[in-house]
């Protein structure tokens, strides 16, 4: 017999992705992937309100499986929203992978296995 609970939540891409400050210092968001490819951009803070419900009362979750998602918006309809708000032009630029180091520095990619993960998603998100 199972002794204990088991949920899966499944979270979509994060918000905090996208670090505002740079965009409203730059007008620009830089993203690894195709700048036209939806995204159901997800809050941490909602990510981790779901995640505290699962663990405080478990045994209702058991075996569950949850697709977390908010609106879905590609990095363009994201970067209309900050043009909206700023009052000023806000692009969304995707640069070629070998020239995203600098926009990838807060990943810490220490091993090969790591760098191919990362690299194989950015190839499945941009053909999706």
């Amino acid at each position: 017999a199972r002794t204990h609970a088991h949920a899966s939540p499944q979270p979509t891409s994060f918000m905090q992705n996208i670090n505002i400050k740079t965009v409203v210092d730059s007008g620009v968001i830089v993203n690894e992937y195709a700048t036209n490819v939806l995204q159901g951009f997800l809050d941490l803070t909602d990510l981790a309100e779901v995640v505290a419900k699962i663990i405080l009362d478990p045994a209702p979750h058991n075996f569950a499986r949850y697709e977390l998602s908010a609106e879905n918006l590609t990095v363009e309809d994201v970067a209309r929203v900050f043009s909206a708000h700023l009052g000023r032009d806000v692009k969304a630029v995707n640069p070629p992978r070998q020239a995203s180091g600098k926009a990838m520095a807060h990943v810490n990619l220490s091993n090969e296995f790591g760098i191919e993960a990362l690299d194989r998603m950015l190839y499945y998100y941009d053909r999706r």
